[in-house]
C-alpha cells in the first residue's frame, strides 16, 4: 500500500494505490491521520488505484471521516473504487 497526497485549493487529495487487509489496515488509517492538516478543509479520498481493500480497510475510511466531521472539516466526498478492488463491494451479504 502507497499513500500519496497533494492539496489543492486547501483541499486534501489522498491517492492510496496497492491493497488494504488486515496485514495493514492499522497502517492505512495513522498514515490519514498522519497527513490530515488541521489547515485543510476537507479531504478527498481517491480509491481508484486500489487493487483490493478487505472488511478491515473499509473499516477505517468511516473512522477517518467521523474524526474528520469532530474536527468540524469536510469529509464526504469518496471517488470510485478501482475495477481490481470492487469484488468486496459486489459480494453479497449473508
Amino acid at each position: 500500500m502507497e499513500i500519496r497526497t497533494d492539496r489543492d485549493g486547501g483541499v486534501l487529495v489522498a491517492r492510496i494505490d496497492g491493497r488494504v487487509d488486515s496485514v495493514n489496515a492499522r497502517e492505512f488509517q495513522d498514515a490519514f491521520h498522519a497527513v490530515i492538516d488541521e489547515c485543510d478543509p476537507a479531504v478527498v479520498l481517491d480509491l481508484g488505484r486500489l487493487t483490493h481493500i478487505s472488511s478491515a480497510g473499509l473499516r477505517v475510511i468511516p473512522l477517518v471521516a467521523t474524526a474528520l466531521r469532530e474536527a468540524e472539516r469536510e469529509a464526504d466526498r469518496l471517488f470510485a473504487l478501482g475495477r481490481r478492488a470492487r469484488g468486496v463491494q459486489d459480494q453479497p451479504v449473508r
